[in-house]
């Protein structure tokens, strides 16, 4: 919490509560800044609040898939070709065919963005036999056969 301070150019007695409205956060969020060692003082300096801020905020992440791929993973799902796989079946089956090498939880992902639930085969309920009633109460006794009596 001292680099924050050292960072900040703070003079006064350090306190959560005066860095948080300096920074414009909640005293909650001054725990989070551990990080704050590891920026340049010099950039802090010259930028003030907006250095402390990590410079890929609000970029997309170098290994997202394209929208193009994400458009074209959905429209395969919903062809004919496909219909009635899930998720884990229709990503082995993008690989064998299509060569399409994406992740089944990415896959999953995708597809529940573009509101396609999850495809699951219902079984048909376990039909078990009942034993026939008595036709009145007391007439089904149970015995013990063991010899320890």
């Amino acid at each position: 919490m001292l680099c924050v301070k050292k960072k900040l150019g703070v003079s006064r007695s350090f306190r959560k509560s005066s860095t948080a409205i300096t920074l414009s956060l909640m005293p909650l969020n001054i725990y989070c800044f551990r990080f704050v060692k590891f920026f340049d003082q010099k950039r802090v300096l010259e930028e003030g609040e907006a250095g402390v801020i990590h410079k890929n905020r609000g970029r997309q992440p170098s290994h997202t898939l394209p929208a193009s791929l994400k458009q074209k993973i959905v429209a395969l799902y919903q062809s004919d070709d496909y219909r009635g796989c899930n998720d884990t079946h229709f990503t082995e089956l993008l690989a064998q065919r299509q060569n399409l090498y994406v992740s089944t939880s990415t896959v999953q992902r995708i597809l529940r963005a573009a509101g396609i639930p999850a495809t699951r085969k219902h079984r048909a309920p376990r039909s078990h036999r009942s034993r026939r009633r008595m036709p009145q109460a007391g007439l089904l006794w149970q015995m013990d056969a063991s010899t320890f009596g």
